[in-house]
């Protein structure tokens, strides 16, 4: 049976493979297709669109291993991805984007979507609508209704957690204005949240599942693949002055499906840039409060973020310190995140512990095209007690060829003090991955 399996999976990766090499062809084709004498009828709109369409595929292709304490896992996924643009005019146009991820090796993890009493990997296999939104341009304004990515700043309050092979998109209302000299203002209404998990992550386990048992056949809230929401999220990025940018937000979400994650967050963050010489210097600091609405606390929990680095010719060196507050057992979260952004990669605090969270991290990296090494050292105490709760090496290897090929080496050792309870395993992940186009 074993054989048989791997068998079929190499039929499918080489069916998928040729799949995508003539979709390449076919991009070739489509704009060799641009080229020819125009021999359409121009009242003819919808074969005028077909030619005003632009495509884009892309490919990704992963193998990562976890290691949990006595426990191990791996999976071996592609992520194969088709990207339409179709412009009406200069005003008008509709993106279209839709993913397919295979998954092999099934047996030797869970996927987030089927527990089967292996460790987690989160990259489950289907086929997903990832983005499907219409898009309006008039002068300093952008309208764009429909599901599509959204991401502020750095990511670590809204985000489209692009590092797994399923994006987080949001089916939203979003509209982007330009202001003054360089600023701008978003605004989004969101109503429902894409998660990584999948369409397949439904409220209902399947009864093959390890955990039916045990949760009487219910998937918890937080693991389903669609959170139904009521979200305001407000961005102002201010760019009118050579060296520093200031972005104020106020992200307010109302989770239906898991009313644990609702919160109003308000909050400001500033970021310096100034080159002296050949030394580029640059600086973080935010600051932010939040209010659970489903919480018995009544308090802000506060946040907090202090960086700071400089660059030479090809060497940077930052320090880095991030505080997620508690309140009586109630800790601030980030709940549309790119989460593996943060509190480094062996994902150990996806949801901030209850008695808070403290990161401090020196970071170095080297970069001298086409190559970069980035390596990060953690080091994790609770907010309260100042309990140490571990220590983190991560370190990145990228050979990034030109802007549509990249090979990226990504490895993270989380080592969990001794005498404390929040996590109680050491972790070690590595993940070796190929992208093209993506």
């Amino acid at each position: 049976m074993i054989v048989s399996n791997r068998f079929f999976n190499s039929l499918k990766f080489t069916a998928l493979s040729l799949l995508f090499t003539g979709l390449i062809n076919a991009k070739q084709i489509v704009a060799a297709a641009e080229n020819l004498p125009d021999k359409i009828d121009d009242n003819n709109s919808t074969i005028s669109a077909l030619f005003s369409t632009e495509f884009e595929f892309g490919l990704r292709v992963r193998h990562e291993q976890v290691e949990q304490g006595n426990l191990s896992a791996h999976a071996n996924t592609a992520k194969f991805r088709l990207h339409t643009k179709t412009r009406f005019n200069d005003n008008w146009r509709i993106e279209f984007e839709l993913d397919h991820i295979e998954a092999y090796a099934e047996d030797h993890h869970s996927d987030g979507v089927l527990a089967n009493g292996e460790l987690v990997i989160a990259d489950p296999e289907g086929t997903e609508i990832n983005e499907a939104f219409l898009n309006a341009n008039f002068d300093d304004l952008q309208i764009r209704a429909g599901r599509q990515k959204i991401t502020f700043a750095d990511e670590r309050f809204v985000g489209s957690v692009g590092f797994r092979q399923n994006d987080q998109t949001f089916d939203a209302l979003s509209l982007k204005s330009d202001l003054l000299t360089a600023s701008q203002l978003d605004y989004a209404y969101i109503f429902n949240v894409n998660r990584i998990f999948g369409d397949d992550a439904t409220a209902r386990l399947s009864p093959t599942d390890s955990r039916f048992e045990a949760l009487s056949g219910i998937r918890p809230a937080g693991l389903r693949g669609d959170h139904r929401v009521e979200g305001h999220l407000i961005n102002f990025a201010i760019k009118e002055w050579d060296h520093l940018e200031l972005n104020s937000y106020l992200y307010s979400v109302h989770n239906q499906t898991f009313s644990a994650f609702s919160n109003r967050s308000l909050g400001l963050r500033a970021e310096y840039r100034r080159k002296i010489a050949r030394t580029r210097l640059f600086a973080d600091i935010e600051l932010a409060a939040q209010k659970q609405q489903e919480s018995s606390v009544d308090d802000w929990i506060g946040y907090s973020l202090f960086e700071f680095g400089a660059r030479y010719r090809s060497l940077q060196l930052s320090l880095r310190q991030e505080r997620l507050n508690e309140k009586d057992g109630q800790a601030f979260i980030t709940p549309l995140a790119t989460l593996h952004k943060f509190q480094g990669w062996a994902d150990q605090f996806l949801i901030t512990p209850s008695v808070g969270l403290s990161d401090q991290v020196i970071r170095l990296q080297w970069k001298q095209r086409p190559i970069t090494v980035d390596v990060r050292y953690h080091r994790y105490r609770s907010i309260k007690n100042s309990m140490l709760i571990g220590n983190e090496t991560n370190v990145d290897f990228v050979y990034k060829a030109n802007r549509q090929h990249e090979v990226k080496l990504r490895y993270a050792d989380f080592e969990a003090a001794a005498d404390q309870q929040i996590v109680l395993n050491s972790v070690k992940k590595m993940f070796l991955m190929y992208s093209y186009n993506l």
